[in-house]
């Protein structure tokens, strides 16, 4: 007849519910597989196996609830320079908003910035132009505002 142990299976550790099932398992066989054997012994097995299943899925859900704090601090981490870097993008955009006050001052005026886009032409595969953009109806004799800065004209003869 195989041993009733003591604290069985909660006060046991894992190699010794291991071995106590194989103890109940081998019993078992060697009844014959007598059925009183197999109605005693058979919740004593499930018991050890439901113990090393619970503690499986404890070690398993310390390990998921490790991993999630190790991402949420990741995140946190993530976030603080993500929001460092903001605050530096907006520091430099301030200085740089300075810099530019600075320049218009020493202008002494109203700065303007003007910015074309050169003409699309369609070129042949020699690079020869095949279409020409469309020439616009400004005025000859028109002049710049004062202050203007314009980009310079990129002619191709």
């Amino acid at each position: 007849m195989a041993n009733l142990y003591k604290n069985y299976p909660e006060g046991m550790k894992d190699a010794e519910i291991i071995k106590c099932v194989r103890e109940y398992t081998d019993e078992i066989i060697q009844s014959g597989a007598q059925v009183n054997t197999v109605w005693q012994l058979t919740p004593l097995i499930q018991l050890g196996q439901y113990e090393l299943e619970k503690r499986q899925s404890m070690r398993i859900t310390r390990l998921t609830i490790g991993v999630s704090i190790v991402s949420m601090f990741i995140a946190v981490v993530a976030l603080w320079i993500a929001l460092e870097s903001n605050r530096d993008s907006n520091s430099w955009k301030q200085s740089q908003l300075g810099v530019l006050e600075d320049i218009q001052a020493k202008l002494g005026g109203e700065l303007t910035v003007v910015l074309k886009s050169p003409p699309a032409q369609i070129f042949d595969r020699h690079g020869k132009v095949v279409q020409k953009p469309p020439t616009s109806k400004a005025q000859p004799n028109a002049s710049p505002a004062k202050n203007t800065i314009q980009p310079p004209d990129n002619k191709k003869n």
